[in-house]
C-alpha cells in the first residue's frame, strides 16, 4: 500500500465545523492548565475554598482534555488531497 497520500479512516466533519479547530487546542490546553491554577490558588488562600471553585476545577480539566484532544486529532495542517 502506497502510504504518501493516505489521509486516514477519520469521519469527515462539516466545513462549518472544521474552519477553527485548531482554536480547540488552545482553548483545551487554557482549561487543562487552569486546573492547578485554581487548585494552588485555594491552597494559597487567595481565593476562598468552595464547592464552586472545586467543580469549576474538574469540569475545566474534563472538558479541557476532550477539547484538546478533537483538535488535535482533527485539525491536519497538511492536505494531502491535493
Amino acid at each position: 500500500m502506497d502510504y504518501r497520500n493516505y489521509r486516514g479512516d477519520l469521519p469527515e466533519l462539516p466545513p462549518w465545523l472544521t474552519r477553527h479547530l485548531h482554536k480547540l487546542r488552545w482553548l483545551g490546553g487554557l482549561m487543562v492548565v487552569s486546573t492547578p491554577v485554581i487548585g494552588w490558588l485555594t491552597v494559597l488562600k487567595i481565593i476562598q475554598i468552595s464547592f464552586f471553585w472545586y467543580l469549576l476545577a474538574g469540569f475545566n480539566m474534563f472538558f479541557g482534555i476532550i477539547l484538546f484532544s478533537i483538535g488535535l486529532v482533527f485539525d491536519n495542517p497538511i492536505d494531502r488531497s491535493k
